[in-house]
């Protein structure tokens, strides 16, 4: 996917969030995780016999996922076993190369260890924030095989695939352990607006959407990676979009298109293609809001889990 804005800047930040606030996804996503990796965690035992339970985090973002996964971690796993693992300390290694993004996840690691509900008073999480990029850190000097949980949540999109999922198998995860990626299909906004910028822009060369879903999947056949597929729909309301005077419509194009200002800036044609796009792949509700169906795709990768596809609906 071609980045014609920076994906470390604040303005970036604010556009995920006004997409983040119209969407199903987040609840889709959370609840996905929180019905799979449960129980790939007890079938695997990880932790087990060890003083310690590590997590890496690729493109951490504002850490809402990262405290996701340890409430799940813990709650569901840690806690719920035997004596042992709920005596083990956690280490959670984040790399995020966004530093508004990574601002946020420190307050609400803050906030956590302030608060009567904090994770850090329900057990000893150690947090190790990077800001770096992900090439960043496999190049850095740091202790390999260390990891029983890497986990990539909507972040393999701003790296090489398949370098980064044989860098996490064969140099970050432990003799056991788990990969957890979770991806956009085909079927996302973002991709369906690539196509229409990409037939209108030829001379720019963008690099194509290329359906990251299916790359990790056959990049995990073609080196011999065990893993599991599980789909994940979810919704959003565009409204906002088709309104020229509002800002989170600007925001969330933005998003959509990965540009600055692009409804200023657009060659009109090509803006006129995209809402096009929007409205003829939209529904229109009760309260007459227009819904935009998506698809994300929860891939887990194994050394351990039996060599064969499933594929699931939540």
């Amino acid at each position: 996917m071609n980045l014609n804005v920076d994906i470390h800047n604040d303005a970036y930040a604010q556009c995920y969030k006004s997409y983040l606030e119209r969407s199903s996804q987040r609840d889709a996503d959370k609840c996905c995780l929180q019905q799979k990796i449960p129980a790939e965690l007890h079938k695997l035992q990880l932790g087990k016999d060890k003083p310690r339970f590590s997590i890496l985090s690729i493109g951490a973002g504002d850490g809402f996922f990262d405290q996701e996964m340890l409430k799940i971690v813990l709650e569901k796993y840690l806690n719920a076993g035997d004596k042992q693992l709920q005596e083990v300390e956690i280490l959670n290694a984040a790399v995020e190369p966004n530093p508004a993004l990574l601002g946020q996840y420190k307050e609400s690691i803050e906030r956590s260890s302030d608060g009567s509900k904090g994770l850090s008073n329900q057990r000893s999480v150690k947090f190790d924030l990077k800001l770096m990029s992900f090439e960043g850190y496999a190049e850095s000097k740091h202790d390999q095989n260390q990891y029983d949980l890497v986990h990539a949540i909507h972040s393999l999109y701003y790296v090489d695939i398949e370098s980064t999922l044989k860098h996490c198998y064969h140099n970050e995860l432990g003799e056991k352990g788990l990969i957890v990626c979770l991806l956009g299909d085909n079927s996302n906004l973002t991709a369906l607006t690539s196509l229409i910028l990409d037939k209108h822009r030829p001379e720019c060369q963008r690099k194509p959407w290329s359906n990251p879903p299916a790359n990790v999947i056959s990049i995990a056949e073609k080196n011999s990676m065990k893993y599991e597929k599980v789909v994940v729909p979810f919704k959003v309301d565009i409204t906002s979009v088709f309104d020229e005077s509002s800002e989170e419509g600007r925001q969330m194009l933005d998003f959509f298109t990965h540009e600055n200002n692009y409804r200023q800036t657009a060659d009109q044609k090509e803006l006129n293609e995209v809402l096009k796009m929007y409205r003829e792949i939209s529904t229109e509700d009760d309260n007459g809001k227009l819904i935009a169906n998506g698809t994300h795709v929860l891939i887990l990768i194994s050394k351990n889990l039996q060599n064969h596809v499933i594929v699931n609906d939540v």
